[in-house]
């Protein structure tokens, strides 16, 4: 991926840094895309430089291996049973609530509120036909921050018992009422990567008029997404010189293309047919070599219509080797609501915290530690032994502080997962949950367990230090 600034936190510019980086997987995206917008939408507002630069360490963190070591159906599928179908589970909130829409019956069995999620167990029963699958989510264009965390299909009735997770604002309190609204089921889901287009390039590569980038922007209709530190001296295509509709797809049509400077530069225009709401803004273009390999993009800039690649694939004499490809989203089937479901908070999830100073640690100041049954999630403030950052447009400043924040998640991912100790002896393991996000001020990381009686927690331990829960203060 090119080194690049976000300069506006939205969830285009998002995906498309998640759809580019090497370990992307379409499923465990989301989880960690809503949490990053929610845990970023309200820091360093005296400095947005600072923000922008580590939300992109924070989206590549989260792919760094941690994250993705527990984003899998079978482990949350577990993890949630245990809770959901536990006698001994206290704080479960019964709701049995249903509607129907489009002949599909959502009922919201029963539901956990803790800090600022809500986990709920939903039933989804295919009235029409069977169009449901064991690869389904739900969807919501008006809730940023929800996620179908595990499905269990049941092909003899054609119905699914799932588990959603909503991100709330803040801790909930008792009383409140908690509003689901839920537009489109998404049912039969696959992704599919770099499959080839019938493009000729070779034709279209041909000499075009130029604009510098602040002229592009402009033609563009203002306000880029992407920028390096060679934007300066760069030249783009102009935008919309051309309308190539490509066979196979119908969600973006070729807007331009060429060779400028001996770079090949790939532009194209999203059209009404795309949807970041059902296709979750994961299509996109790529160029393939000879060998069918992804070439690297040398830059890229984009508004919310208009997105420009350039390639530095080197020898120019043979374009006829080259091959546009596309990645994206197969849906099955899209069965639209809405479906409007509430309850009440009638239970609170008991949680216990921890305020400490590490002993020994190079880059950890300060931790704090908020553990329920459900989750666990660590803040932890970093040292302020830093090189004085003054210049934020300055390439090397951000280049530092990106090797800083690796540096700190190469020191925390060097330790064993956190796991807690019973007052008995026996060890609760964590798994990484929502995901873990670091900037050069703080580091965040969520984890998961089964259902434990938090009345006998004793400690944690975290990069092999322990702490006890006797010491709250």
């Amino acid at each position: 991926m090119e080194r690049s600034v976000i300069t506006e936190l939205d969830e285009q510019r998002i995906d498309e840094l998640l759809a580019y980086t090497p370990e992307y997987s379409e499923r465990n995206s989301e989880n960690i895309k809503n949490l990053f917008m929610q845990k970023t939408a309200g820091k360093h507002k005296s400095n947005k430089r600072i923000l922008l630069v580590a939300a992109i360490a924070a989206v590549l963190v989260a792919f760094s291996g941690i994250a993705l070591a527990a984003f899998t159906d079978l482990d949350f599928g577990r993890i949630f049973n245990s809770f959901f179908n536990n006698p001994s589970a206290g704080s479960r909130i019964e709701v049995g609530y249903s509607v129907v829409s489009d002949g599909m019956e959502i009922t919201l069995l029963t539901a956990f509120v803790d800090e600022g999620s809500a986990y709920l167990m939903l039933e989804l029963k295919d009235l029409d036909g069977r169009r449901l699958s064991d690869s389904m989510r739900v969807m919501s264009e008006t809730v940023l921050g929800m996620s179908t965390s595990a499905v269990i299909y049941d092909d003899t009735e054609n119905k699914a018992t799932i588990i959603v997770t909503q991100y709330l604002a803040g801790p909930v309190e008792i009383g409140r009422a908690i509003n689901l609204s839920i537009d489109a089921v998404l049912s039969g889901l696959g992704y599919f990567e770099n499959q080839p287009l019938d493009f000729d390039i070779a034709a279209y590569a041909t000499g075009k008029e130029t604009v510098s980038v602040e002229e592009w922007v402009r033609a563009a209709g203002g306000n880029s997404y992407g920028m390096t530190s060679i934007e300066e001296t760069i030249m783009l295509l102009k935008p919309g010189e051309m309308e190539v509709v490509i066979d196979g797809i119908n969600w973006a049509v070729i807007s331009n293309f060429g060779v400028v400077d001996g770079r090949l530069h790939l532009q194209y225009r999203q059209t009404e047919e795309y949807s970041m709401s059902y296709n979750y803004g994961f299509e996109h273009l790529s160029l393939l070599d000879v060998n069918g390999e992804v070439i690297p993009i040398y830059f890229s800039i984009n508004n919310s219509d208009f997105f420009e690649l350039v390639f530095d694939i080197g020898d120019m004499s043979d374009l006829t080797s080259l091959q546009l490809a596309v990645s994206g989203m197969s849906i099955k089937h899209i069965i639209r609501g809405p479906w409007e479901l509430s309850f009440s908070v009638d239970k609170e999830m008991p949680k216990k915290t921890i305020k400490a100073v590490p002993a020994d640690s190079p880059f950890i100041i300060g931790i704090e530690i908020t553990t329920s049954p459900m989750s666990t999630t660590i803040v932890m403030s970093l040292s302020d032994q830093r090189q004085e950052l003054t210049d934020m447009e300055d390439p090397e400043m951000i280049d530092y502080m990106m090797g800083y924040v690796q540096r700190v998640v190469d020191y925390v991912e060097g330790f064993p997962l956190p796991h807690l100790t019973l007052d008995d002896g026996s060890i609760i393991p964590l798994e990484i949950g929502a995901g873990c996000m670091y900037d050069i001020d703080t580091g965040w990381a969520e984890y998961v367990s089964a259902y434990f009686d938090i009345e006998k927690l004793h400690s944690i331990t975290f990069c092999e230090q322990e702490y006890l829960f006797s010491d709250t203060d």
